[in-house]
């Protein structure tokens, strides 16, 4: 009589325990990214942007925003837009702690830095930064998935970064949104966190939110 209870136990905690599994993946006829857990997320992203490719880490890679030596497992969720030249893109990145320790902080005082602005998106806080990068913005994995299927990075982009920490604050989610500036406007240089921004710059700070606006809808997953 016991053996029988606890095998009717083992069937109803089967469900639950398939339920725990986590599940991310794009699904290409709704164009949406979907994860089932850490985060339980479903990002809708504008057809515009092209699917290219996940990517996942073989090796803890070392995490550019630590001082603390730590290491993570990285997946990413690529998507682009242009012909031939980097126009626009959008990138999901899930890291998974794997040694040391993450900082309070997301994003730190660099460079590339020029403003920093927090955000809720269905009542959940996100840390979030607007960056201007060179060529060189994307680490190699991302590069060569780019380069893989046929695009050319060589502008300046102007970025917009938002992440959080979930899981007992050993997983981080990322989203970035970048979109390509000419090289020929000054518009990207003499960019300077805290010191104002000059006409030209306050409209790509607003363009760049607008069309994130139009292009991302981030919306709770209820699978």
């Amino acid at each position: 009589m016991k053996r029988m209870f606890v095998c009717l136990v083992l069937l109803f905690l089967l469900p639950s325990c398939a339920s725990m599994n986590v599940n991310r993946e794009f699904d290409a006829n709704q164009n949406t990214f979907i994860s089932t857990r850490w985060p339980n997320i479903k990002i809708k992203i504008n057809p515009d942007l092209k699917f290219i490719g996940e990517i996942n880490s073989k090796q803890g890679l070392r995490n550019s925003d630590d001082l603390s030596g730590t290491s993570a497992k990285n997946q990413y969720f690529v998507f682009a837009k242009g012909n031939i030249s980097l126009e626009k893109f959008f990138i999901i990145t899930i890291s998974q702690l794997q040694k040391g320790y993450y900082w309070k902080e997301l994003f730190y005082d660099d460079e590339f830095n020029i403003k920093k602005q927090n955000t809720k998106i269905n009542g959940d806080r996100y840390q979030g930064v607007i960056r201007i990068f060179g060529p060189r913005i994307f680490n190699q994995d991302v590069s060569d998935c780019l380069i893989k299927n046929g695009f050319y990075v060589e502008n300046t982009y102007l970025t917009k970064r938002i992440g959080k920490r979930i899981k007992n604050k050993e997983i981080k989610v990322y989203m970035d949104y970048g979109l390509a500036m000419n090289e020929a406007n000054s518009v990207i240089n003499n960019w300077t966190a805290g010191n104002g921004f000059n006409e030209e710059q306050r409209k790509c700070l607003k363009n760049i939110e607008y069309d994130f606006l139009n292009d991302i809808e981030i919306v709770e997953n209820n699978q």
